[in-house]
C-alpha cells in the first residue's frame, strides 16, 4: 500500500485496493487469519507481490496471454495522493502506513540527502 501511495502521488490520482480481493497465500491465511495476513501483506515490505496500475484493456490483455494476474483494486479521480484498502463494506481500513522505506533511518538522522 505504501508504494502504491508513491504511484499514486506521483500520478495526481487515488488508489483503492479492495482488501478481500488480496492474493494470499493459504499458509498465511492458515497461520495468521485473513484478516492479519491481508494486514501484513498491505504494509510489509517489497517482498509481497508486484503491483501495475495500467488501463483495463491493457490487463485483460495481459491475463489473456496466460500471465496469472489479479485485479485487487483500481485507480480514481477521488483521493488524489493517496492509496487506501477497503474492507468488504466498502470502508476505508485502517493503515499504519507500514512498508519498507529506504531511506526512513537516514531522514530519522536529519540526513539531508534522504529529505524528500
Amino acid at each position: 500500500l505504501a508504494d502504491l501511495g508513491h504511484v499514486a502521488r506521483a500520478s495526481g490520482v487515488g488508489i483503492e485496493v479492495d482488501a478481500d480481493a488480496l492474493p494470499l497465500h493459504p499458509s498465511a491465511v492458515a497461520l495468521l487469519g485473513r484478516e492479519r495476513a491481508a494486514a501484513l501483506a498491505l504494509g510489509g515490505g517489497e517482498d509481497y507481490e508486484l503491483a501495475i496500475a495500467a488501463p483495463a484493456a491493457a490487463l485483460r490483455a495481459l491475463a489473456a496471454s496466460g500471465e496469472a494476474t489479479v485485479v485487487m483494486g483500481r485507480v480514481v479521480a477521488t483521493r488524489p495522493g493517496e492509496a487506501i484498502a477497503l474492507g468488504p463494506g466498502g470502508e476505508a481500513l485502517p493503515s499504519d502506513g507500514a512498508g519498507w522505506d529506504h531511506l526512513r533511518a537516514a531522514r530519522e538522522r536529519g540526513d539531508k540527502e534522504a529529505q524528500p
